[in-house]
């Protein structure tokens, strides 16, 4: 089984370097679990930070990759200029990147940059609302298949799916989801990974959370959900609730 993935999306937060190296320094302090991987995904400008504090205790990935190499890309960070540093994961499809007009297509190019830079795609699929006819689940399937065209079978294997319902995230969120729900979505991500790329890479990829959890909800989403991670927001930035999470999640 592979290690449970807890990721930190810090988003554009916090506001300081001060403030970065505290939350990097207590994620450093986080005794390195056997079982569990603690990734953090800061802003870019604090990814340097970052490498001082880690001392095996997480892995760091950027929030975004740029869709082309090295070039004339103005504000684009590459995957080399990434790998360089020694990036190890990159956030690709992110909801609030696809609500600022990223395509599938976008999405695909960012995933084989991954891929090609040895970057671990965190690729990020979910729909805007449900419905009794299951109508998302064609949502899901249209955009998870349109995310990794192009990208090799061989490496497919190591992508990781974070499964993003925007109906529970976020100041517009209808309800939580649930541990069911999740367990229903990974189901079928993996049928439709099996149909299209074959059983191998439909088991061996990770699928992990990227809704609202918090450290009260983690372990139901891994035990009853069968969630292999999660990819968490604010949460992540209280420092108390972070460290619980890991800690409720070790303890599974």
């Amino acid at each position: 089984m592979k290690k449970i993935l807890v990721v930190a999306n810090w988003k554009s937060n916090p506001s300081s370097q001060k403030e970065a190296e505290a939350l990097f320094r207590a994620s450093g302090k986080i005794k390195k679990q056997k079982n569990l991987q603690q990734v953090i995904c800061p802003p870019a400008l604090f990814l340097s930070l970052g490498k001082k504090y880690k001392k095996n205790s997480f892995a760091l990935g950027a929030q975004d990759i740029s869709a082309f190499g090295p070039g004339a890309h103005t504000g684009d960070i590459s995957g080399a200029v990434l790998a360089d540093m020694g990036i190890e994961y990159a956030i690709v499809g992110h909801s609030e990147r696809r609500a600022l007009g990223e395509s599938n297509t976008i999405v695909a190019d960012k995933v084989l940059g991954c891929f090609s830079s040895g970057i671990v795609p965190i690729i990020c699929i979910g729909e805007s609302k449900r419905d009794e006819g299951h109508t998302y689940l064609a949502i899901i399937r249209d955009q998870l298949l349109a995310s990794i065209v192009g990208s090799p079978k061989s490496k497919l294997k190591e992508a990781v799916i974070a499964y993003e319902p925007l109906w529970a995230i976020g100041a517009g969120a209808v309800r939580e989801a649930t541990p069911e729900e999740f367990r229903e979505v990974s189901v079928y991500m993996r049928k439709v990974l099996s149909d299209a790329c074959g059983n191998d890479v439909a088991k061996s990829i990770c699928i992990i959370y990227g809704g609202s959890a918090d450290e009260k909800s983690v372990a139901d989403f891994v035990v009853q959900g069968g969630a292999q991670g999660f990819l968490v927001g604010r949460a992540s930035l209280v420092l108390k609730r972070w460290e619980k999470m890991i800690t409720n999640v070790n303890n599974i």
